[in-house]
């Protein structure tokens, strides 16, 4: 007996079809499901999929299981579930030992996008759309610089990416310096707590440096 895969959002998958300006006839030729079986689904009267077909289906789309499923919220709904899903893109940003400072806020933001679109594991195109809450169209605008990047969107970048906003905003030097500075307050405020006077800390160090 084939497995089934039950518990598909009809309503996504329309969505994803439409954005993507496909006809049902389109997605059929392509290894999705015959017009009534489409028509079925995406109007709620269906809601179960032989695993095999829905693989072929999901491609056609290009779109993922996680998305039809409905288990990939939309940002602006719940931020806490959409963190990390691009984390994998954030882990390439950072091992890519480009030098992103020469940059502005917009060029990084759009660079990051736009890899997110191509690379990500869970954000293919339309499902990053999806996430945003933007239509595909809107996603391509930002994606070429035709419409600018509002700052909600660079936050839900950097969740998405897990990437600090500062990264955004400055750049992976900046970045790397700002952490280290918060890394320094730290252990100020552990000696001031200590009672050790700034006088006491600068003796410290300056013995610290003779014993070198």
């Amino acid at each position: 007996m084939e497995e089934k895969s039950r518990s598909l959002r009809g309503d996504l998958i329309k969505w994803a079809r439409e954005e993507q300006g496909l006809t049902m006839r389109w997605v059929a030729e392509h290894g999705g499901p015959c017009l009534g079986y489409q028509s079925e689904v995406e109007n709620k009267k269906k809601a179960e999929v032989r695993s095999d077909k829905l693989t072929r289906w999901i491609k056609a789309l290009n779109v993922t299981e996680q998305f039809v499923r409905g288990h990939i919220q939309r940002y602006l709904d719940e931020p806490a579930a959409c963190r990390g899903l691009a984390a994998d893109v954030g882990k390439m940003v950072l091992e890519s030992g480009r030098n992103w400072t020469t940059l502005t806020v917009g060029e990084r933001a759009r660079e990051v996008l736009c890899l997110i679109s191509r690379e990500s594991r869970q954000l293919p195109r339309v499902v990053l759309a999806h996430v945003l809450g933007v239509e595909l169209r809107s996603l391509d605008a930002l994606m070429s610089g035709e419409m600018p990047f509002a700052p909600l969107l660079v936050k839900a970048l950097s969740d998405l990416t897990t990437l600090p906003e500062s990264f955004y905003t400055h750049g992976i030097r900046e970045m790397v310096a700002a952490e280290a500075q918060a890394d320094y307050t730290v252990v100020i405020e552990v000696a001031r707590q200590e009672g050790i006077s700034p006088a006491a800390l600068l003796t410290l160090i300056k013995h610290h440096k003779k014993g070198d």
